[in-house]
Order: C-alpha cells, then sequence, then structure tokens
C-alpha cells in the first residue's frame, strides 16, 4: 500500500471540511478546525481555485 502524502492528505481534509458545508467559515475557522497552521490553510485555499473552475466564494469561504 502506498504511504501517504502530507500535503495530499491535508488539501483533502480542507475538501472533506468545506464539502460538509453548513455554514461560511472563516480561514482561522478552517485552520483550526483541521489543526493546520493558518498559512498551510491558506496555501491550499489559495490554491484549489487555480485547479477547478470553482468561486471560493461558493465552498462558504469568506476572507478576513
Amino acid at each position: 500500500m502506498p504511504r501517504p502524502i502530507p500535503p495530499l492528505t491535508r488539501a483533502a481534509a480542507v475538501l472533506r471540511l468545506l464539502a460538509d458545508g453548513g455554514r461560511h467559515r472563516a480561514l482561522a475557522d478552517i485552520a483550526g478546525a483541521l489543526r493546520l497552521p493558518n498559512d498551510t490553510a491558506r496555501d491550499i485555499l489559495g490554491t484549489l481555485p487555480r485547479l477547478s473552475t470553482s468561486d471560493p466564494a461558493r465552498w462558504g469561504v469568506i476572507s478576513r
């Protein structure tokens, strides 16, 4: 079985959290919920729109 790749694991965790939806989340809330540094969460959230045509506002992410 291949070993997990930490950056992909963290990105998948962010996507799962966003998919659960229910409310808008600030960057600090996302980072805190996943126990990630704010910079890591910001980098993941900044990369996701480059990989798709989706708008982060549709995911319930608010920037502060």
